[in-house]
């Protein structure tokens, strides 16, 4: 597979260590990362449209349309060991998911191993959104004037990716499947990657996404 898109990083802010199952750390930091328009170095015209990988056992994953006539790859540069940055990498984290594990699955709402990320991809109320049980992110700039000053929630909105300030939790009754690590879920909006580092979703019809894990979260946008 070869990248014929590849776009800028904008500034990293801060980062931290630790995935879905380490320790807190002692003081959360957060990495925000948002591409727009003025800070790729290709821009993607209006019309594009590129498909995920669809050679999978009984089920296609969905088509993903992106704001460009010239339809982008995932980043084969991507070390899938670390959290993707871009809209791309989080492409190739998936990518790299489909193809070494071969699964897909439709949920509406999951968890990880560790029982400390939840998601909710449709079939009720909230947006499509991951919720962290410990390891909040403290994010003053982000929190100001909510109750909390802690990001625990990401969730994407008309195909864009937003930070919530939550005290409240998207987690519902009952016990929600466990969706293992490698595995790549999601529905006709939303396509996540369940991985050890953390969880990453992207919109399938927008140049949106996020990633999250203990103590970080990375949102990426386009335009």
């Amino acid at each position: 597979m070869t990248a014929v898109v590849v776009l800028g990083l904008p500034l990293v802010v801060a980062a931290c260590g630790g995935g879905d199952n380490s320790a807190d750390p002692q003081v959360p930091a957060t990495v925000t990362v948002t591409q727009s328009a003025s800070s790729t170095t290709t821009s993607i015209p209006s019309d594009g449209v590129a498909t995920l990988p669809t050679d999978l056992p009984s089920i296609q994953l969905p088509t993903v349309a992106f704001p460009g006539s010239s339809a982008p790859t995932p980043d084969p540069s991507a070390n899938v060991s670390r959290p993707p940055r871009t809209y791309l990498q989080a492409l190739e984290h998936i990518s790299a998911a489909e193809a070494e594990h071969a699964s897909f699955e439709q949920k509406n709402r999951w968890i990880t191993p560790s029982g400390n990320i939840y998601c909710v991809l449709g079939g009720g109320p909230s947006p499509p959104s991951c919720e962290i049980g410990a390891g909040a992110i403290r994010d003053p700039a982000v929190c100001r004037g909510a109750p909390t000053p802690f990001v625990g929630r990401l969730e994407i909105r008309h195909g864009r990716a937003r930070a919530v300030c939550n005290t409240d939790t998207i987690r519902g009754p009952g016990v929600a499947p466990t969706i293992g690590y490698g595995t790549v879920v999601g529905n006709a909006a939303v396509i996540c990657v369940s991985e050890e580092i953390g969880v990453t979703c992207i919109s399938t019809s927008f140049g949106g996404g996020f990633f999250l894990r203990r103590g970080e979260y990375l949102i990426f946008n386009n335009g």
